[in-house]
């Protein structure tokens, strides 16, 4: 089951713009028994689902993969990264003629908080910096 952590009055509002961001200072509950990484549902301080990500022990201490009420699958993944293999193929980064290097996958800014894939001709290179990805090998 997933733990839920509730966030303080007004402190949605980043995440209501797609920050993807909880800072430790903005929450109001949260389960005791969180370890590194556990897949964590936040909420607003009026129970609206505003996401789910991953728990950090620092002072960013939620790094949100989804936005509303769409809970991490692998198939939510595998959504990520088809479209960003589809972006960097517009972009002419994947499948050109002129580099074979490109990166793939950028954490945030692809919805993959923590996530870099780098591509090297026909090698890809996977930097995980966050354990919640350790749920989904």
């Amino acid at each position: 089951m997933t733990k839920t952590i509730t966030l303080k009055p007004t402190k949605e509002r980043s995440a209501k713009r797609f920050h993807p961001w909880i800072f430790s200072g903005a929450i109001s509950r949260a389960p005791n028994d969180l370890n590194e990484g556990d897949i964590v549902k936040v909420v607003s301080a009026d129970d609206e689902v505003l996401g789910y990500g991953f728990f950090g022990s620092s002072s960013i201490s939620v790094k949100l993969c989804s936005f509303g009420d769409q809970p991490l699958t692998p198939s939510l993944w595998q959504e990520r990264i088809s479209n960003a293999f589809k972006l960097r193929s517009a972009l002419n980064l994947a499948g050109s003629k002129e580099t074979t290097m490109y990166r793939l996958v950028n954490a945030e800014g692809d919805y993959l908080p923590g996530l870099i894939i780098d591509v090297y001709g026909n090698a890809a290179v996977v930097h995980c910096h966050h354990a919640g990805y350790e749920a989904f090998e």
